[in-house]
């Protein structure tokens, strides 16, 4: 029972419109439709049977009327009846027309119970897509009582409808321009979200619409400020830890120039090297992300820039990239991640391919290599600061163990993802995932 629960609930679920303004629309317009529904069945069930029925008296009662007025006095009768709006017509030594086929238009069978509650001489009800013909049968001839069909229907009805689907509709119309304006506020807070999560500036973004998003306006500006100030303080803090090392650092290596040779100077001379290295990738990274502002720019340009500067490395690229692809990014930025990638495959690997595919929503950077990759259980620890797979402690083959870490804050703060896999090369493969 539980599972036929959730298929039912799963399949409504896939007809249901997916944006608020539908979902809006599907709640006022539904109870609408059914009122209206309610209204047409009630109406036509009571109301509108009365009407016909009592249209449907009148008439026989005139034609009673018209047809015993006849036999004393003729003209008398045919004024009556013209004044009633029917044509009558005597055809003497006439008798009734044979019957064709029987009533089916739902108005024709109240004139026909009518006539049968009404009438006491023999009759017979005969009618064309225009006009009723009541054929009474006399002791001297034929009555023929002819009237307009319409006669049987209100002319009440047809505007009733018209007043209550066209108010319907109108006023229908009038709540979706309301709704579209109340949503639209909302769209506006989900683009600035998006654009915000993409590294994108958000200007002129003012809260605005209902109350409650307002207040939901007023949060993201808020938290948008904070995110803000805590990444600006982060890369001030590192920026100046950075710039500050460099001084005792060079006084290292003019004290340790100074000194005799020895086993211990050299190994100090190698981890002096060391920490340089990374304060200049650490001051390098700080300046470029800091300074630089998303625009639009060519993916392929970009990769194709960026594998330039590989081409008389050891290393065999292959790029694929079949179409241009323009998102808005921090181009430095983003080359200094895709640069940390290639170096690490032309550290660890001899042939590598790096893919451009372009899918709905997104844009993936794919770089295969033949390298020894990376074991499962450590994907997620080499995007961490300072870690590296390799435990020695040569950077020229285990690196800072920062190139990775960096990557990743990068591509995370253009809206985008990082993941680690197995390559079909036989070494690892990156995917970065990019918003479009």
């Amino acid at each position: 029972m539980e599972s036929l629960k959730k298929i039912s609930l799963f399949s409504l679920k896939a007809f249901l419109p997916k944006t608020l303004f539908r979902r809006a629309f599907l709640i006022i317009g539904i109870p609408l439709v059914l009122v209206q529904v309610v209204f047409t069945v009630v109406f036509l069930d009571r109301h509108l049977d009365d009407v016909t029925k009592g249209l449907a008296n009148n008439i026989a009662k005139t034609a009673k009327i018209v047809t015993d007025l006849y036999d004393s006095d003729p003209f008398l009768a045919l004024t009556i009846a013209h004044e009633m709006g029917v044509d009558a017509q005597f055809y003497e030594q006439k008798r009734l027309p044979p019957l064709l086929s029987s009533v089916e238009a739902w108005e024709d069978q109240f004139l026909q119970m009518a006539l049968e509650q009404t009438l006491f001489l023999p009759y017979r009800l005969t009618s064309t897509p225009e006009l009723l013909h009541v054929n009474i049968q006399t002791k001297k001839g034929l009555m023929v009582v002819s009237l307009p069909r319409k006669r049987l229907m209100s002319r009440t009805t047809i505007l009733v409808f018209l007043w209550a689907f066209g108010s319907s509709v109108f006023f229908l119309i009038i709540a979706s321009l309301f709704m579209r304006n109340q949503v639209r506020p909302l769209q506006k807070l989900a683009l600035a979200a998006e654009n915000f999560g993409k590294g994108l500036e958000v200007i002129n973004f003012k809260a605005a619409g209902a109350s409650e998003v307002r207040q939901v306006a007023r949060a993201f500006n808020l938290m948008r400020e904070r995110i803000k100030r805590q990444i600006d303080q982060r890369t001030a803090m590192l920026a100046g830890i950075s710039h500050d090392l460099r001084t005792p650092l060079t006084r290292m290596k003019l004290s340790l120039a100074l000194l005799p040779p020895s086993s211990s100077v050299k190994e100090l001379k190698l981890d002096v090297t060391d920490m340089e290295a990374l304060i200049e990738e650490y001051i390098s990274f700080v300046r470029g992300y800091h300074l630089e502002r998303p625009s639009r720019q060519n993916l392929k340009l970009l990769i194709l820039n960026c594998a330039r500067s590989f081409r008389h490395t050891p290393l065999k690229l292959t790029i694929v990239a079949k179409e241009s692809v323009f998102i808005p990014i921090r181009a430095t930025a983003f080359k200094r991640a895709l640069h940390n990638m290639l170096g690490n495959a032309n550290r660890y690997a001899s042939e590598a391919t790096l893919t451009l595919r372009k899918h709905k929503k997104t844009v993936r950077i794919i770089l295969d290599d033949n390298g020894k990759g990376i074991p499962t259980d450590k994907r997620q620890e080499v995007f961490k600061p300072f870690y590296r797979v390799e435990e020695s402690r040569n950077t020229k083959t285990g690196g800072t163990g920062l190139g990775l870490s960096i990557a990743q804050d990068i591509i995370h703060s253009q809206g985008g993802k990082i993941e680690l896999d197995d390559s079909p090369l036989g070494g690892l493969r990156v995917i970065i995932k990019l918003p479009l």
